[in-house]
């Protein structure tokens, strides 16, 4: 069973036996992503070992479940499990998103791959920032978190796999109950050295800036031992984020910085940091100290500050 045409088969480079094989012979952090995307029953009954489990029978398909895939700047060599009647659907959801032509597996495929017991294998993954400073999240006795501007909740539901209590805000509600649903399907991840420590999601819809005298009662009533904002930005708010941190807490941020209007968005400077403005706000008339100040570039060139300061007690 193989690929219809020769255009799609150009958009994915490998063939059905070298994509087993790969599969089978590398470590699980470098292996091809697989969705089975048969029903939660199947694939416990004939759990083929790292697979990834996306029931086709869910409203949309894997439509709403784009933010649990590897990012399409990687273009992954993905294999489906499916009946070959629904994998013309899946296929073309996907490359509608622009991931390559994705590679059809079949029940004899199945049969011939390493089963497991296991979880379904997570493919998604947090900010880098969120991996790197991991360290300094375990080292906080606190174990509460507030994810401020949530999106659709991969930080979050990473935090709460460490045991962190975390609250996600988003102003986007459909967001929100993304991220819910995002956070009671994904309470395991590889990354983590250990899972089901007791994190919980607690997901809130919120517009920050419309009144900072409450958004500041806001962030006192839910200040937290970590503040986690990646790629949020609000004038006004920004001043104010300090209240949501604890004494002996921390501020994990990254945001794009100035220049990012020459590679894409965002293309306002309200709506980009400048270099050392966080420095600026977090600093030692609130009783911070800088641990972290560093420029990053992305893959696309566009330049981010990943920036992380402590509260005294």
């Amino acid at each position: 069973m193989g690929l219809r045409n020769s255009s799609d088969q150009r958009q994915n480079s490998w063939t059905k036996s070298q994509w087993i094989t790969v599969f089978r012979d590398l470590p699980i952090e470098r292996k091809p992503p697989l969705l089975d995307l048969r029903s939660e029953t199947e694939f416990v009954r004939q759990h083929v070992a790292y697979a990834s489990n996306f029931p086709f029978s869910e409203e949309f398909g894997v439509e709403s479940r784009l933010n649990e895939l590897p990012a399409v700047s990687t273009q992954p060599h993905i294999a489906v499990i499916v009946d070959w009647d629904r994998f013309y659907s899946i296929s073309t959801q996907l490359k509608c998103r622009g991931y390559p032509t994705p590679i059809h597996l079949d029940e004899k495929d199945v049969r011939d791959l390493p089963k497991s017991s296991g979880p379904s294998r997570a493919l998604w993954a947090p900010a880098p920032i969120v991996i790197e400073e991991l360290p300094r999240f375990y080292a906080n006795t606190s174990r509460t978190a507030i994810d401020i501007g949530c999106g659709s909740g991969r930080d979050a539901a990473f935090l709460a796999g460490a045991g962190f209590s975390v609250t996600a805000v988003d102003r986007d509600t459909n967001l929100i109950n993304k991220a819910t649903q995002f956070c009671m399907r994904n309470q395991y991840h590889p990354l983590l050295p250990s899972c089901h420590l007791g994190g919980k999601v607690y997901p809130l819809v919120r517009t920050f800036g419309a009144n900072l005298s409450e958004d500041r009662a806001f962030l006192r009533s839910h200040a937290s031992g970590v503040m986690l904002v990646v790629r949020f930005l609000r004038r006004g708010v920004l001043d104010i984020l300090h209240e949501g941190v604890l004494p002996g807490g921390i501020i994990v941020y990254e945001h794009f910085l100035t220049g990012c209007e020459k590679f894409g968005s965002p293309t306002k400077q309200s709506q980009m940091l400048r270099r050392g403005e966080l420095r600026e706000v977090f600093g030692e008339a609130h009783n911070f100290t800088v641990l972290r100040d560093e420029e990053c570039t992305l893959d696309d060139g566009r330049p981010v500050v990943r920036f992380v300061a402590l509260r005294h007690t």
